[in-house]
């Protein structure tokens, strides 16, 4: 091919040589050269050049104006490259050879009209019309070069271009009006303006300067005067641009105002001049006054329209200059409310810190120090205690008497640390840690942890102490990074200054360390530690959060133990950690040191010089970390000694500050853990008292370890590998003589281990990654395998043939099927047929074919002229790139490039945005862009931005106008491919212009879901980007607009009438969405002021979470509602306002309102319930982001019937009322509907969603009130009707949660929260938020009549046979919401769903994929088979059934592993089952014979049979031979029972012997005992007539002594009696009774002597002769008186007594009366 083209150019250059020399003659340059330099655009493809078969050029065109230029200067680039009419080879040098300039009648020129004539008729053009007719035509080479100068080599070939030079001769440019505006330009000397200092002229204003600019502009008119290559234009604009530079010069007849302008300016350019607030009244009053003057003298100056006035003479300068010199004086003399603000708080600071101070002062003694030093500080001292607070007048005069108060503290504090000198020799301890180096991981502390006691003399200085230690890092990595703690105080801040960065004193550096002075006994720890970061700075060089952000969280820590803790190897000990805060003027108490994680040195051989503790301490395998109590469980195992750190790693919740003072970013103090000291401790681990038992411990770690994973799991290699670590760590472990060797060999082991372990994970997640990440790529049907994926199917084949026979069971059926087949047909198919290109077609599509037309027509333009960006990648202007061409399928082979086709697994781009891709051509444009001829035209009237960190979000949109009416693109829908497989990307471009009023330094532009990104399927694809109308919606926006209108006018009443009147017009007249949200709001406005009726608000007051079981003792507040209060609204209502209204109503106080931030109500302050504690407030539940002062009816963000909450919060800045800090969690937790109903249940979702629901109404309309509540409180939820606004404009279509909704069938309600353009707490500067916030759509259906709304949601279903396994449960979403739609409909209204036998045919392969599963989750589930127990065997069976279940397609879903498994555990629950049946079974085999010694081995027996199951038990084949056994076992226990009871009693009777009066006991015991045996075991009682004869003999033994014993006691009765008498009767009497009682038989043993006695007596008393009554002295033989006799005595006296004591009774009264 070469040499035809060499060949062909010979032949062109002998041509040319043959020529007459006449005409290759050319003219002379022009005099005037006037130079056309195409753009990018201005050069046109209009044909191609066949060079041979193998090559085609593109021919080019450019098209000169032979009127206007006579020179041209071609493009340098890619396509058009270098000019030449001479041919060359790639690789020639061509220095001198080519031109990229030439004028009209060049040798160039002429040369380029020869080859034009030459090639002519062999151009293949393909643009008709391209050249004209009258034009002159040149045709050139295209080339590239490289290399330098001389040294040009071809680059490559690349055209034809062809230059024409259109019909007319050149007009050379008129220089007239240039040179006599030259000529009649002002000069300085002349008097007429003003020349400097005249930067405004009341018009405009000029930074450089009116003159300076007029100056510029002459010098570059001049310049166009001799410039002989200039055009018209350019002329024509130097005289334009000149005439007005004079015309905006200051006339010295006029005064020159612009130093009173730029005064006047400088006082209006910031916020700090405008808020009274923030200064003082006195101060304020005459700045304001001064302003005010000077602001009317400026305004008299000039008219309107910026023309001089009649009073705007020179004589008045005087006065300008000194209106704007006490303006400048007044404002010198402003004092700030802040500077106040910073006064007081400086003072109550120094009021804290100094009595510290002195505190510590006092600790000191003078002979430890030098006379001179002692002086000095004795000095300070004395000053401190005399100092006394200054009293403020909030004047300039305070700043003076606060820095006198502030020197004083300052000094004794220098004088403390850095004056005073010890005297001889000291020893301090010092303590040296990295916290941070720990925090980072990278060395893990390695550069620090001394623990020691150092010895100082001469030189007392922290530095060196620090200087002292061995292996200490080097001096600029200790200062200034370090913290410095003395005795527990924090001193590396001087505490009085604001911000840690300010002030006098640098507390870090190494001249300080050096400065500052250690005392005797000071404990001193240097902690290498970064300042705590700010959330609103991310970097370490600028976001060193101010001291006062993290003040309190400053702590030193210690360990409770002391220093040198003797331990025992392998034994556990436990070391606990205390902290407390560090700084000045903070509590010192101890708390625990929870959550520090430990860190270890090397061994060394003694507690001294630096050991870096370098490793993390790890008990079975993880790190060491304190618990809630501080504390935490140490073992270690070699002898020596260790220095232990302990360093809290936790990562800061990071506080924000209120940088700009302005109360919109607040301040919030943060939980700064890298604060945290850390602490050391030496420790000395000693021989242990049992190396067994540590030995044994430290192998069932191992064991552990080891089983971690089956064999199964590993290579067999690599298997091997792991047993044989495992063999040698066990088998060192047991050979170990010191628990030291045991642990290094087990840690040796258990590394390998792991290691081989982790490898093994990762090549399996790796090679089951690869292999189906390639196998994806690749077509279900192999026969669809094309050369394009040859490589992959080569990759996938490799992949599978190195996987492990572990990582092939973990595919599934499916996936080896689908191998199978790719591997055949490679096996099959050496060569892969050619790539199938599938077909790529867009539709662009209107509501008209006109519309259509059009649409295409501008669609084509975009398309083929993309717009220059303002910069390049890396936001470089050397290179600016083109934006992504519009409605076009784009493809990287190798660049972005057009395609219509594309084969398959292809990166295929659509773009999709008109704001991306019009929007630089509407900048250009100023406003509307539209072509010649073009029935299209795309304007910015709604293009809106949003700042997004450096950049902005564009919001809003591009307006397509065709045929006056606007349009929008309202869907765009693909087919051919998975919905769900096409991604939506935001698009940047470059814009660094104040467009729009965009800050020209934020260049980014943001189009959000601009491209869509697609793989290609293996087939066609086509995209439809549907257009309607913009009136569609604008109907829908402008009716809403009016009947929320109405409503409100309707409420307000007459006084709003004319406000109302003209808010209708206004939203009838609107153009746009925005027009109508706009005028809304104005009217809105306007007829709340003129009918002066604003509405209520809700204020309710409470405490909820400091409640009284939390408050300390001896402390009271209040708990519960305090406030719950309506408080009308007026035109100047801010929410601060109307929160301290309520409070007042109800008679409570708070103090803080009248500075922006409520520290107090009714006694309870910030701090009260805690560190975090204090007052925060919701506005319609949500946490503002601005201070409550700024949430006002003027800018309507407070109205009517809002809620506002103020709540107490006791921890996490309002983490216990529902506001997280910090996360993204955007979905809301509750949404509560009145007045309709969801069709399905409410669920949040995951943040950054979006999610469709069915909302059910009875009716074709409803009034609905929506209730969100946010996950997370500090993001806001909005609500609009039919419309989804994202930026923070809050039309007509926005509803508040307090407010009815009036909603229609068929009306969408878009409930949002979270959007990142919205304000929320977690999104200020610096917003890490991770989603652009959650979205619920709920879509009105009217239950009675919704039929057709639920047949479109099945209708957009995929039929059931495009359901897969890959794609069912996104499908399974919308199926679900499809069926509850359906199911919230009338039973009517159902019956009308025309397929519904669509949705069931989904729903039952959607149930089919989800068995599936379903299965696989229960296996998975469930423990590997030599790990499974019966424990599991219900859960076992339940997978086994739920697969067999499955039907042969569904099983193929499953990996191999998992059918495996399943197999593997339903085998081995039947083992495990059988295993105790046969266990039982042997158990009763091994009863044998059964005698009194088969007890155990029956018991045995019948426990492992009872814990058989049911069916188990069933299958015990010898369970009768246990039941005999035990009725067999059981007899023989009650036989022997029976005689061992007997033999008991026998041997009782036995005892009885010779039965005697003593035997009772025996006899009784030996009955008892026999009686309480069974009829069995009497039966067998021997010697029973024994026991019965014994009985007899004993009672007849018994029964004898019983007579005898009576029958002698009658005897001795008888013979009592004596000799008879009168008085004998009672002892004969006795006797004789006595006698007669007895029985016979004791009768019989009386002697019949003595009964005659008795006989005989009786007989001699019943002779003896009667008693007479005269004998009364005769007491002995007086007979006694009868009973009668007695008996009638008393009654008488009875009687008697009474009747004779009432006749005395009697007597007496009587007498009684007569005297």
């Amino acid at each position: 091919m070469k040499k035809r083209i060499l060949s062909f150019v010979l032949a062109l250059v002998m041509a040319v040589s043959l020529l007459p020399v006449s005409v290759l003659a050319a003219e002379d340059a022009p005099a005037v050269q006037v130079e056309y330099r195409p753009r990018d655009p201005d050069v046109k493809v209009i044909g191609t050049y066949q060079v041979d078969e193998d090559t085609t050029w593109d021919v080019q065109l450019v098209t000169v104006d032979s009127t206007k230029y006579n020179y041209i200067q071609t493009l340098n680039s890619t396509k058009t490259g270098v000019i030449s009419t001479e041919k060359h080879k790639v690789g020639d040098l061509v220095p001198g050879k080519f031109v990229t300039s030439h004028y009209k009648g060049s040798e160039t020129y002429e040369s380029g009209i020869r080859l034009y004539d030459q090639m002519k008729d062999h151009l293949n053009l393909t643009v008709a019309d391209a050249l004209e007719s009258t034009a002159t035509k040149t045709c050139f080479y295209n080339f590239q070069i490289a290399g330098g100068p001389k040294k040009e080599k071809v680059r490559e070939i690349c055209g034809l271009l062809i230059i024409q030079w259109t019909a007319g001769e050149f007009v050379p440019p008129d220089k007239t009006k240039l040179q006599e505006a030259i000529e009649n330009a002002p000069t300085a000397d002349s008097g007429k303006y003003y020349t400097t200092g005249d930067t405004f002229n009341g018009k405009t204003t000029n930074p450089k300067g009116f003159w300076a600019e007029y100056q510029t502009k002459l010098k570059y008119a001049k310049r166009t005067n001799t410039n002989t290559k200039v055009t018209q234009e350019k002329i024509d604009n130097d005289v334009a641009k000149l005439q007005a530079a004079i015309a905006n010069l200051i006339p010295t007849t006029q005064v020159n105002p612009t130093i009173l302008h730029e005064t006047l300016r400088i006082m209006h350019s910031s916020g700090f001049y405008e808020d009274a607030t923030k200064y003082t009244p006195n101060t304020w009053a005459p700045f304001d006054a001064a302003r005010t003057a000077a602001q009317a003298l400026l305004d008299g100056l000039f008219d309107e329209n910026g023309n001089a006035t009649a009073a705007n003479t020179a004589e008045r300068q005087s006065e300008i200059d000194a209106a704007a010199a006490a303006l400048t004086e007044a404002e010198k003399n402003l004092y700030g409310t802040y500077t106040v603000e910073r006064n007081k708080e400086t003072i109550e600071r120094i009021n804290t810190f100094l009595a510290e101070v002195i505190a510590l002062a006092d600790t000191v003694k003078q002979s430890d120090y030098t006379a001179e030093s002692w002086a000095k500080f004795a000095a300070a001292l004395t000053a401190a205690r005399n100092a006394k607070a200054p009293v403020l007048t909030d004047t300039k005069a305070d700043d003076a008497s606060v820095a006198a108060y502030k020197k004083v503290y300052e000094d004794l504090y220098q004088q403390f640390y850095c004056g005073l000198t010890p005297v001889g020799e000291i020893t301090v301890s010092l303590t040296y840690l990295d916290p941070e180096k720990a925090r980072q991981g990278n060395g893990a502390g390695s550069r620090a942890g001394a623990a020691q006691q150092v010895t100082l003399s001469d030189d007392y200085s922290l530095y060196a102490a620090v200087d002292s230690l061995k292996n200490k890092p080097d001096r600029f990595i200790i200062w200034p990074n370090a913290k410095i703690f003395i005795n527990g105080v924090y001193v590396t801040e001087c505490y009085i200054s604001q911000d840690s960065h300010s002030g006098n004193h640098d507390w870090r550096s190494d001249t300080v360390s050096k400065n500052l002075r250690l005392h005797p006994g000071d404990t001193v720890v240097v902690d290498l530690n970064l300042d705590p970061q700010t959330e609103n700075q991310p970097t370490i060089y600028d976001s060193s959060a101010y001291l006062w952000q993290y003040i309190d969280s400053i702590k030193t820590s210690q360990f409770v133990q002391s220093n040198g803790l003797e331990v025992k190897a392998g034994e556990p000990f436990t070391l606990t950690i205390q902290q407390a805060k560090a700084a000045l003027g903070r509590s010192r108490a101890v708390e625990a040191g929870a959550n520090m994680t430990l860190f270890i040195s090397d061994m060394a051989e003694a507690p001294a010089d630096n050991h870096p503790t370098t490793k993390q301490i790890t008990q079975n395998e993880k790190a060491v970390i304190t618990d809630a109590d501080g504390s935490a469980s140490v073992t270690l195992y070699r002898e020596g000694w260790y220095l232990i750190a302990a360093y809290d790693l936790r990562k800061d919740e990071k506080g924000n500050i209120d940088s700009n003072g302005d109360g919109k970013c607040p301040s919030r103090a943060g939980k700064y853990y890298s604060a945290n000291s850390g602490a050391a401790i030496w420790v000395h681990v000693n021989t242990p008292d049992d190396l067994s038992a540590v030995k044994n411990t430290l192998q069932s770690q191992l064991d552990e370890a080891y089983a971690a994973y089956a064999e199964d799991y590993f290579r067999p290699a690599v298997w091997s590998e792991l047993k044989s670590a495992y063999d040698t760590g066990t088998a060192a472990i047991k050979a170990a003589t010191t628990s030291g060797e045991a642990s290094d060999a087990q840690q040796t082991a258990i590394e390998t281990i792991r290691k081989l372990q982790n490898d093994t994970t990762a090549e399996n997640k790796q090679n089951l990654t690869t292999f189906r990440t390639e196998l994806n790529k690749l077509p279900d049907d192999a026969s669809l395998l094309s050369a394009g994926v040859k490589s992959t199917v080569d990759k996938l084949i490799a992949c599978y043939e190195g996987m492990s026979d572990y990582q092939r069971s973990q595919l599934t059926g499916v996936e080896q099927t689908k191998y199978n087949s790719i591997k055949a047909f490679a096996d099959t198919h050496e060569t892969f047929p050619e790539d199938k290109a599938f077909k790529l077609t867009v539709n662009v599509v209107g509501d008209t074919d006109e519309v259509t037309a059009a649409l295409n027509d501008m669609t084509k333009y975009l398309r083929e002229h993309p717009a220059t960006q303002d910069r390049g990648s890396g936001g470089r202007h050397d290179n600016p790139i083109q934006t992504e061409p519009f409605c076009v399928f784009t493809a990287a082979i190798p660049d972005s490039t057009e395609v219509t086709t594309a084969a398959a697994w292809t990166k295929v781009r659509f773009v999709s945005s008109i704001d991306y891709a019009a929007y630089f051509q509407t900048r250009a444009a100023n406003g509307t862009f539209t072509v010649d001829g073009a029935k299209w035209s795309i304007s910015n009237e709604n293009l809106q931005f949003t700042t997004d960190g450096l950049g902005y979000t564009v919001n809003g949109g591009l307006t397509v106008t065709i045929g006056g009416e606007a349009y929008e693109i309202k869907s765009i829908t693909y087919q051919g491919i998975d919905p769900g497989s096409i991604k939506s990307e935001r698009m940047i471009a470059y814009d660094d212009t104040e467009y729009l009023g965009k800050n020209k330094d934020y260049i980014n532009m943001r189009f959000e879901d601009a491209v869509q990104k697609f793989t290609m399927p293996y087939n066609d694809v086509t995209v439809t980007v549907t257009w309607g109308p913009v009136s569609e919606s604008m109907n829908a926006t402008r009716t809403a607009a009016l009947s929320r209108l109405q409503t409100l006018y309707n409420s307000l009443g007459d006084k709003a009438k004319a406000a109302y009147d003209t808010g209708v017009k206004a939203i009838q007249a609107a153009a746009t969405a925005a027009e109508v949200d706009k005028a809304y709001q104005s009217a809105v406005v306007a007829m709340k002021k003129a009918a002066d009726n604003y509405g209520k608000v809700q204020v309710i007051v409470e405490n909820t979470t400091f409640t009284s079981d939390l408050w300390p003792d001896g402390e009271e507040y209040w708990d519960g509602e305090l406030v719950n209060e309506w408080i009308d609204l007026n035109a100047d209502s801010t929410m601060m306002g109307c929160i301290v209204a309520a409070l007042e109503k109800n008679g409570f106080t708070q103090t803080g309102a009248e500075n922006g931030y409520i520290a107090s109500i009714e006694g309870l302050s910030q701090m009260d319930g805690g560190e975090q504690s204090g007052w925060m407030g919701t506005l319609n539940d949500w946490f503002t982001n601005f201070g409550f002062k700024e949430f006002t009816v003027e800018n309507g963000s407070l109205s009517n019937g809002d809620v506002i909450r103020i709540m107490y919060s006791r921890k996490g800045l309002g983490a216990d009322l529902g506001g997280t800090w910090g996360n993204s969690d955007t979905t809301l937790a509750a949404l509560d509907i009145q007045g309709g109903k969801l069709a399905s249940a409410f669920t949040p979702g995951e943040a950054g969603g979006l999610y469709e629901y069915t909302l059910t109404i009875e009716g074709e309309s409803a009034d609905l009130r929506l209730t969100p509540t946010a996950s997370n409180k500090n993001f806001l939820t909005k609500i609009f009707l039919n419309e989804k606004v994202t930026d923070r404009a809050e039309g007509s279509s926005f509803y508040k949660r307090t407010e009815s909704i009036p909603v229609k069938a068929g009306d969408t309600i878009y409930v949002g929260c979270g959007v990142r353009a919205w304000p929320s707490m977690n999104n200020q500067e610096g917003n890490t938020q991770e989603n652009d916030g959650t979205w619920y759509v709920l879509r009105v259906v009217n239950a009675n009549a919704g039929a057709d709304y639920v047949t479109g949601l099945i209708s957009q279903l995929p039929e059931a046979a495009a359901v897969t396994y890959a794609s069912y449960q996104k499908i399974a979403e919308a199926a679900a919401a499809a069926r509850s739609a359906l199911d919230a409909l009338s039973k009517d209204e159902q019956a009308k769903v025309s397929n519904l036998a669509k949705l069931e045919k989904v729903e039952a392969a959607i149930k089919g994929f989800r068995a599936i599963d379903d299965v696989r989750a229960q296996i998975d589930a469930l423990p590997d088979a030599g790990k499974v127990t019966l424990a599991e065997r219900d859960a076992v069976k339940a997978a086994q059934d739920a697969y067999d279940a499955l039907s042969a397609e569904q099983k193929e879903y499953l990996t191999f592993a998992q059918v495996a498994k399943v197999t593997a555990l339903a085998k081995r629950i039947a083992e495990l089952e059988a295993a105790p049946i046969k266990s039982v079974e042997a158990l009763i085999d091994a009863i044998g014979e059964v005698t009194l010694d088969s007890k155990s081995a029956i018991d045995e027996a019948r426990k492992a049979y009872d814990k058989l199951t049911a069916a188990q038990q069933a299958r015990v084949s010898n369970y009768a031979t246990l039941t005999a056994a035990e009725t067999t076992y059981a007899k023989l226990v009650q036989d022997k029972a029976d005689q061992d009871a007997a033999d008991a009693v026998i041997a009782k009777i036995d005892a009885i012997g010779t039965v005697t009066l003593d035997s009772k006991s025996a006899i009784d015991e030996a009955r008892k005992a026999y009686d309480k045996l069974t009829a069995e075991q009497q039966a067998r009682v021997s010697n029973y007539a024994t026991l019965t004869a014994a009985e007899t003999t004993y009672a007849k033994l018994v029964q004898d002594k019983t007579d005898q014993d009576a029958a002698d006691a009658v005897i001795a009765k008888i013979n009592a009696i004596g000799t008879v008498t009168l008085k004998s009767k009672k002892a004969i009497d006795a006797a004789r009774k006595a006698y007669d009682g007895l029985t016979d038989a004791q009768k019989a043993l009386v002697p019949a002597s003595v009964v005659k006695t008795l006989t005989d007596a009786e007989t001699a008393y019943s002779n003896l002769p009667p008693r007479h009554s005269s004998d009364d002295t005769a007491d002995s033989t007086k007979p006694a008186q009868s009973s009668r006799t007695g008996d009638t005595g008393v009654l008488v006296w009875v009687i008697a007594l009474p009747v004779a004591l009432l006749a005395a009774a009697f007597v007496l009264k009587r007498k009684e009366r007569e005297a």
